[in-house]
């Protein structure tokens, strides 16, 4: 499932809400996050070496930060560096 537009414009909730869409099996995750006080923000998730998830921050949502589509290019930037054995 993508993340899309219309799951980061969603009103806050009282629990943080991820959105989540897989780059492909071994090649990471693009997430969304919006937190109840209506902040929203872009990562990548990747397991480490130790085979732990680790969140890398891509970046804002929204006026002055980035759009859907730019954040979904910044976390195939770093899927790529990632499935190229660069991991942190």
């Amino acid at each position: 499932m993508a993340v899309t537009t219309a799951e980061m414009d969603s009103a806050p909730q009282a629990k943080e809400q991820w959105f989540t869409e897989s780059l492909g099996r071994g090649f990471g995750a693009f997430l969304g996050r919006v937190t109840p006080t209506g902040e929203r923000r872009f990562y990548f998730r990747y397991a480490g070496a130790n085979g732990r998830q680790h969140r890398h921050l891509i970046g804002a949502y929204g006026p002055g930060g980035l759009t859907v589509a730019q954040g979904r290019v910044k976390a195939r930037e770093l899927s790529a560096l990632y499935a190229s054995g660069i991991r942190d």
